[in-house]
């Protein structure tokens, strides 16, 4: 096998433990699957799990490859002189409110879970109904001590973690970032496209979502509520939503850094727009999604909702043409 050209995979959804995905393509009623990894090698933490590659793509016309196993076997022609893939890019889409949560930065993972990632993450919002609210950081003089007592009201009342944080209402097209150990919460009615380290680890000590009752691993990944409260920095607080920045502008295709290192050393995510020009594909192992439109490359036509993966051999040999918006994350 040589990976030469953009790669595509079967559709991947991941079991949560929320509601959602009515706005995914082919998704007619919320499930509790509504999450699509993209391109992704990062396994899934579910209770009970569903197998050793439960959240891991398989790659679009040789559906007997998990994308985990292709790094491992041709890692240089995929990741160029990289170790690993450090990105995982997700669609999420919420018909209910997620429960209050934060996740470890890489000092956290290390100490807690054996991980040199963490999981700080970035979105960008694709729709969200009028009323739809994103919480975001905790309202000022909240302590630890009321964030313990809040998660204990939270076996009774569905507001006791809310009424500690700030909250907004998203716009399509927002931009936020999610510093590690900063509290947040998805709302009811948000579909957004997620960048973060590449793990799976949240702390999420709130007892209920909507219906579901969460055990305490589903709360805390098998720590005691002291140690997994550390993951909660009371005081942190980043501006919220964050204003695309103009890169290029040729006429026919406009390139905006939409997150990059003025927030982390992460990630990065790029929106392009074009309106009949081509994007050369330059960036090695980057995961792209198709907003909208419809778009060529040399060997493979896609529409609106597609996902492809830039391997590091095809990167700067590859064009990408036609009307779309593409979000590019790397």
């Amino acid at each position: 096998m040589f990976y030469d050209h953009p790669i595509r995979f079967e559709p991947n959804f991941v079991r949560r433990i929320y509601l959602g995905g009515t706005r995914m393509r082919g998704v007619t009623k919320p499930d509790f699957y509504p999450e699509h990894w993209l391109c992704s090698a990062v396994r899934a933490i579910n209770v009970p799990s569903e197998g050793e590659y439960e959240g891991v793509s398989r790659i679009k016309g040789d559906p007997g490859t998990y994308f985990s196993d292709a790094l491992k076997e041709f890692p240089s022609q995929l990741l160029g002189g990289e170790p690993e893939l450090r990105v995982l890019v997700k669609i999420i889409d919420s018909a209910v409110r997620l429960p209050v949560q934060a996740h470890p930065d890489r000092a956290f993972s290390r100490r807690y879970f054996g991980s040199d990632h963490g999981k700080e993450e970035a979105w960008y919002i694709i729709d969200a109904d009028e009323d739809a609210r994103i919480y975001y950081g905790f309202k000022d003089g909240v302590t630890k001590e009321d964030l313990s007592e809040a998660i204990d009201k939270s076996e009774t009342d569905p507001d006791a973690m809310t009424a500690l944080t700030e909250y907004f209402v998203p716009k399509p097209g927002d931009v936020i970032y999610i510093p590690a150990k900063m509290v947040h919460a998805i709302g009811a009615g948000v579909t957004l496209i997620e960048v973060q380290e590449p793990t799976d680890f949240t702390v999420q000590p709130e007892r209920f979502c909507a219906d579901y009752r969460l055990s305490d691993r589903e709360m805390y990944l098998g720590l005691t509520k002291e140690k997994a409260l550390e993951c909660f920095d009371m005081e942190k607080r980043y501006p919220a939503p964050l204003k695309p920045r103009l890169i290029t502008d040729n006429g026919a295709v406009r390139v905006y850094g939409l997150i990059g290192s003025g927030q982390t050393d992460s990630f990065a995510m790029r929106l392009i727009e074009s309106d009949g020009g081509s994007y050369s594909l330059d960036t090695p192992a980057a995961v792209c999604y198709l907003l909208k439109g419809r778009a060529e490359t040399e060997d493979a036509i896609l529409n609106a909702e597609e996902c492809f993966f830039v391997p590091a051999a095809a990167a700067g040999k590859t064009k990408i043409t036609g009307n779309f918006s593409l979000i590019e994350c790397f």
